[in-house]
């Protein structure tokens, strides 16, 4: 059985972009839940370059921190799709790279927004030398 050509780049381009919006905005109805499936391993990543107290949230920041988290790692899915597309996989390779590089960018993500925005609410957060 020969294969199917591609689709038009252009409609997977539509297509991932709708997928990455509902992953978005899926996280948000979810209330964070994604988010903060995604903060564990950034915390953890976190702790080789500052030191973080037991809470890691300060005052309430926890539930704005993993609705952004939720929100933004829904923009991984269209650079990660057209992406195995650049590389020609189909099929089950192509939703295994796609599934783990979506994970990798949101766990990027998370860890790039606790450095740059909550740790610099706190004061006793000191820097590994």
């Amino acid at each position: 059985m020969a294969l199917k050509p591609p689709r038009p780049w252009w409609l997977s381009a539509i297509l991932s972009v709708s997928a990455g919006t509902a992953l978005s905005l899926g996280g948000i109805v979810l209330m964070g839940i994604p988010g903060a499936l995604l903060a564990s391993p950034a915390l953890e990543i976190s702790r080789i370059f500052v030191d973080i107290p037991e809470n890691p949230f300060p005052r309430e920041s926890a539930w704005p921190y993993v609705l952004i988290v939720s929100l933004l790692w829904g923009l991984a899915v269209p650079a990660m799709w057209m992406g195995t597309r650049a590389m020609e996989l189909r099929g089950l390779r192509r939703g295994v790279v796609v599934t783990l590089g979506v994970v990798a960018i949101g766990i990027a993500i998370a860890t790039a927004l606790y450095l740059t925005s909550v740790v610099a609410l706190y004061p006793e957060a000191g820097v590994h030398p």
